[in-house]
């Protein structure tokens, strides 16, 4: 029996440093939020505020920190860190933009081919800018 397999979830890429940049900007503190970030630790925070100077700065400091010591970090991840610092709106806006834009990257190929029950192929395909969208042969898409 052939297996049936949905394309990878945005809530489950990894954040690009554009969006991390432009969706966590109302985001002030940034030190417990990546305290909440898995691998983060307190020397990591110390060392972002004497290397770096404002908010944005360290916001970016530990975006690439971040995806330095835990690169198998999600913008779940992300979202659970926010609410952990009990910012819930921004998680809810995150989340939500992720579920409706389907903003993220497909991290190993840019194609995955799924089989269908009916053993028809379908191919997920990336555009080059973190989005997919489902080519079908085979089968009729409505």
């Amino acid at each position: 029996m052939a297996s049936f397999s949905t394309p990878p979830s945005p809530l489950d890429s990894s954040p690009r440093e554009d969006l991390w940049a432009e969706w966590l900007e109302p985001l002030t503190k940034w030190q417990t939020f990546g305290l909440y970030l898995p691998g983060i630790k307190q020397k990591d925070i110390d060392k972002i505020e004497e290397d770096k100077t404002g908010v944005e700065s360290r916001k970016m400091g530990l975006w690439t920190k971040w995806t330095g010591v835990y690169p198998p970090g999600t913008w779940t991840d992300v979202i659970s860190a926010l609410k952990r610092l009990k910012e819930n709106a921004l998680a809810a806006d995150i989340e939500e933009r992720l579920r409706k834009g389907k903003v993220f990257e497909i991290k190993k190929t840019n194609n995955t081919k799924m089989k269908h029950k009916s053993s028809h192929t379908s191919t997920w395909r990336g555009n080059g800018s973190g989005c997919y969208f489902r080519e079908a042969r085979g089968i009729r898409v409505t």
